[in-house]
């Protein structure tokens, strides 16, 4: 199994090298365009400000991202592929289209939170704004702040049990009626 996957751990590590400097750009020219009042941004401009390790900004977050995304796809991918495929091992172009949508579904649910974190990695905080000292960092403030899934599943579940067991206290069988 493991040596199934190394192609897919290296094809997401190895992703991160090149596509990381391209993100953050891409992030930096977003949050820039929400900006009225800010000096005119542009790519070159937001390289020239962060420089050549600036780029790299969020790439561990980026490396939590991508290789465990290419490692859930890639193997989904083959999978979905492989049940859609006639008896004759044939998939027509609309298939592989369908194939590759649907496995990245998971992989890209899956690996949510660390986009998240990447992104908020990246961008520029503005006045006001929560400040970042790394992975970690942003991980554990993200999760104290503003992770509503930590704090709301406890109530989900108290409220259901409850709700079951008063339901199974108080049940009256009326004959079918």
């Amino acid at each position: 199994m493991a040596e199934l996957l190394e192609p897919d751990l290296a094809a997401g590590g190895s992703q991160v090298i090149f596509t990381n400097p391209l993100e953050i750009v891409k992030i930096r020219l977003q949050v820039a365009g929400e900006i009225t009042k800010s000096p005119r941004v542009s790519a070159v401009t937001v390289m020239k400000d962060l420089g050549l390790l600036g780029l790299y900004e969020g790439a561990k977050a980026c490396f939590l991202r991508d290789i465990p995304f290419s490692a859930i796809y890639f193997p989904c991918y083959a999978h979905v592929k492989a049940s859609m495929s006639d008896e004759d091992g044939q998939i027509g172009p609309l298939r592989l289209l369908m194939s590759g949508a649907v496995a990245g579904m998971p992989a890209a649910s899956l690996v949510t939170p660390a986009d998240v974190i990447k992104t908020r990695l990246q961008v520029a905080a503005r006045a006001g704004q929560t400040m970042y000292n790394g992975l970690v960092d942003c991980f554990q403030k993200i999760l104290m702040e503003e992770a509503r899934v930590f704090r709301s599943s406890p109530q989900f579940g108290v409220t259901l049990v409850t709700y079951e067991l008063l339901q199974r206290g108080f049940y009256v069988d009326f004959g079918g009626q």
